[in-house]
């Protein structure tokens, strides 16, 4: 059902406004960065490196995004020569399970808008098969990137997604909203045993409508 973006913004969140949702969008890596899924199992780094991302999806509401896929492609272990793919695809290529999201502040000024990305059903966000040794390779969890532009005064079909290491490299930038009592967001990788893990992509987002972040 659309609806009509409202005229000012709700202070527990950013709001997408200008334009009568749902409004779709594709995305791609803006490269020369490339998507990197950084892992630690019991003190032993796992990163799984891409060529390239690409997603499509929707701005279901004023604070809310969905049917998002990701599909990651030229995947293999960081270092190594081992393809990593999802089952079903061609080789080196992840999928996502579908993803949804919400819209939050990432900063007590509320000038830092961030998306918190989880998967619609579940707990898993991708599964994919490396080359052995390395085997099967499950991530679950919620990850949030740094949502641009923000308050940028005018509608504008583009906008950007960051996803950022912590100043230490040893985790993602970004793990809550400002809101104390909002989730915490983590991402984890299992193999045999189970770790953490942090995504690094900076996305470039096309939309169908142009709309504000405000």
């Amino acid at each position: 059902m659309s609806a009509v973006a409202v005229a000012s913004a709700s202070a527990a969140a950013p709001n997408f406004e200008g334009a009568a949702f749902p409004v779709g969008f594709t995305a791609e890596s803006l490269l020369p960065l490339e998507p990197l899924l950084e892992g630690v199992i019991q003190n032993a780094k796992l990163n799984i490196l891409c060529q390239m991302a690409t997603s499509k999806g929707e701005v279901r509401t004023a604070t809310t995004v969905g049917k998002i896929e990701v599909l990651y492609v030229g995947c293999k272990v960081d270092g190594g020569t081992q393809i990593c793919t999802t089952a079903g695809q061609a080789p080196g290529m992840i999928t996502t399970k579908l993803i949804n999201g919400t819209t939050g502040f990432l900063t007590a000024n509320l000038t830092v808008a961030g998306l918190l990305l989880k998967p619609e059903v579940g707990t898993v966000f991708a599964e994919f098969t490396c080359a052995l040794p390395i085997g099967k390779v499950t991530v679950e969890g919620s990850v949030i990137g740094e949502a641009l532009p923000f308050k940028l005064g005018q509608l504008s079909t583009m906008g950007e997604l960051i996803f950022e290491p912590n100043a230490t490299l040893t985790g993602p930038k970004w793990s809550h909203f400002e809101d104390p009592e909002g989730p915490l967001c983590e991402l984890t990788i299992k193999q045999t045993q189970a770790g953490k893990a942090w995504l690094m992509d900076h996305e470039l987002i096309t939309f169908a409508q142009a709309l504000e972040l405000k």
